[in-house]
């Protein structure tokens, strides 16, 4: 491992001694442009040197021109053969995926590499090994005990520590999470109920466990570079595991998630309370209720406060 030394400085292995960030970006420059330092003045290297001390400078945790590209490789590697849920598709597509989004968040290449690892599922020992103790850190994977069948406890120990973890982490968790939705979507619209029989948990718990992780990523609702993805992800959530109902004739919309608290409505009011906060006659949605779709939803929301605000003038 190459420690760190001081704030700005690092051990090259190709100098063997401590440098600074730009002295190492300016040499990945020349190591890409085919050249290498000579090792003293007037000292002219090898071909078998050169090449050693190329392979050394490229494999470098600390060079960030080269990470992303090993860090690619190296999740296509250890993903070959791997198929996501039952669908078919290769793995490495998901993981992929979530690397375009974290890259749309403007995420740094460390951040970008954590993220291949953690979509990827790749081991913290070959995380370290390869990209150093600061890219594991960041991926700090949660995984389900063999054996263990109290599922929603430690998926609630995972939201928990996703809560506490730093935006950097959130972001690759955030990542991870549009890219699964975006899937499960395109396979819930082609498949409708039956994608359930795909997964070992049931639908209901399912929806618990993406309610709590958005619950968990809710600080980068206000992140700039971050918000757009988080409202995509919510936006997701809803249409897979939310339905709607609208009573037109008594004012109320109805938000009901699989497994989770139902929300209504009021149009006078125009905002969603937990349903047992409505009048107790409107507490249980009515057999002519309307079937509704989000953005439908959402549509009738702008109108009724438009009218709202009308009338307040």
């Amino acid at each position: 491992m190459h420690e760190e030394k001081e704030q700005g400085g690092f051990y090259c292995p190709l100098y063997d001694e401590e440098i600074q960030k730009e002295d190492c970006t300016s040499t990945v420059q020349l190591i890409k442009s085919g050249r290498v330092p000579r090792g003293g003045e007037g000292e002219w290297l090898t071909e078998s040197d050169v090449q050693e001390r190329s392979e050394r400078c490229m494999n470098c945790p600390h060079n960030e021109n080269t990470m992303l590209d090993r860090a690619i490789c190296h999740a296509v590697q250890r993903q070959a053969g791997r198929t996501q849920w039952n669908a078919g598709r290769p793995s490495i597509l998901l993981t992929l995926e979530a690397l375009q989004v974290l890259q749309s968040m403007r995420a740094e290449v460390p951040v970008l590499v954590a993220g291949l690892m953690y979509s990827g599922d790749i081991p913290t020992e070959e995380i370290v090994e390869n990209y150093g103790q600061e890219v594991a850190e960041l991926v700090a994977p949660y995984a389900l005990e063999e054996g263990e069948e109290d599922h929603l406890k430690q998926w609630e120990e995972m939201h928990n520590a996703i809560r506490e973890s730093d935006r950097d982490h959130k972001l690759i968790v955030l990542a991870d999470l549009v890219a699964a939705l975006r899937s499960l979507w395109r396979d819930f619209d082609e498949m409708g109920e039956a994608v359930w029989a795909w997964f070992r948990y049931p639908m209901e718990d399912l929806s618990w466990y993406y309610s709590g992780l958005l619950d968990a990523l809710l600080s980068l609702e206000a992140d700039e570079n971050a918000k757009p993805v988080y409202w995509e992800a919510s936006a997701l959530f809803k249409d897979i595991f939310v339905s709607y109902w609208g009573d037109f004739e008594r004012g109320v919309l109805y938000e009901i998630p699989e497994g989770l608290e139902v929300f209504g409505l009021l149009k006078d009011e125009c905002r969603w309370m937990p349903v047992g906060e409505l009048p107790e006659e409107l507490r249980t949605v009515a057999p002519d209720a309307i079937p509704l779709r989000r953005w439908d939803v959402e549509d009738i929301l702008d109108l009724w406060l438009s009218e709202k605000d009308k009338e307040l003038r």
